[in-house]
């Protein structure tokens, strides 16, 4: 390890004794007195003193760090074998083995001889219905029976101007059907009322767009308060001195038949009776939040229009 540190100093010895004063002057006769006399020089130094004894060790330092570890030496020769010990007690029977695979079945025998017929056991349980035979072919229609009286109900016609408007479709015998307005409510009115919202007013056929109307009028009346499609065709209209009230916007399918039946279509050979223009009317039936169904009636075709758009409306009602 490193030497330890080196221990104190030893104390330093007696000072030497001083040596001998020189001798005093003559004293001078007592006069008046002079001045004083000028102070005799210093005496000798005295010889330094013999050094004083060393002094005792110092205690030890403390032990250094270990040195670094010496490398590994050589492996020993292997010691000699040990003696074989003891044999361990017999261990215990093992699990009995697997069966083996089960023999071929020998030949079958030859058949005996029939035995007496026995007697006739009892009549067993009925059997399940069996399932039902293929129906047959429907047979022919019969002829349509005469029309029956309409009861003393007016019978209505396409064409004909009654209930404040146009007829343009008719069903029961012409006892029910739709009505057209006679002119536009709008030529270039939007579909929505100022905002691009679902109102899932998406039905679609013979009166569905009486139910149209009312759910578009409560999406989107509050929204701007200015006129849209339904509240324009929702108005009352005075007719031959008669308020009809129950005006509304038709769905997809009553705009294609009006198209159809009074106007360009011309499907009946009425011609143009109802005097519609030749641009595009919108429907009741929406499409999504963004789009709603329209028809041009110049081409007769229907497509999708941006509901903040401009187009005609014609209302219809029911009778």
């Amino acid at each position: 390890g490193a030497d330890g540190t080196n221990g104190t100093n030893g104390i330093d010895g007696i000072d030497g004794i001083n040596g001998i004063d020189g001798a005093n002057g003559i004293d001078g006769i007592n006069g008046t007195d002079g001045t004083n006399g000028i102070d005799g020089a210093n005496g000798v130094d005295g010889a330094n003193g013999i050094d004083g004894a060393v002094g005792a060790p110092g205690a030890t330092g403390g032990t250094g760090p270990p040195g670094p570890r010496g490398f590994t030496g050589l492996d020993g020769a292997p010691g000699a074998n040990g003696t074989n010990g003891q044999d361990g007690a017999p261990g215990a029977d093992g699990n009995d083995g697997i069966d083996g695979i089960d023999g071929a079945v020998g030949a079958t025998g030859p058949a005996g001889a029939t035995g007496l017929t026995g007697s006739t056991g009892p009549q067993g349980i009925q059997g399940p219905a069996g399932n039902d035979g293929v129906v047959g072919a429907v047979g022919a229609t019969g002829a349509t029976g005469a029309t029956g009286a309409t009861g003393g109900y007016p019978v209505h016609y396409i064409g004909e101007s009654y209930g404040g408007g146009i007829v343009f479709y008719v069903y029961d015998g012409g006892q029910h059907g739709l009505i057209a307005a006679t002119a536009d409510q709008s030529s270039g009115i939007r579909w929505y009322g100022g905002s691009h919202t679902s109102t899932r007013a998406r039905a679609d056929g013979i009166g569905a767009g009486l139910k149209n109307t009312a759910i578009i009028i409560a999406n989107q009346g509050p929204v701007d308060g200015a006129a849209f499609a339904a509240t324009v065709c929702n108005e009352p209209q005075v007719v031959g001195g008669v308020n009809y009230g129950d005006w509304y916007l038709p769905s997809k399918v009553e705009l294609n038949l009006m198209y159809q039946n009074i106007g360009q279509g011309d499907a009946l050979g009425l011609g143009n009776v109802g005097g519609f223009a030749n641009f595009y009317y919108w429907c009741s039936t929406e499409y999504d939040y963004f789009s709603a169904w329209r028809q041009s009636f110049f081409s007769g075709g229907q497509d999708l229009g941006n509901k903040s758009n401009g187009g005609g409306v014609r209302s219809v009602r029911a009778f």
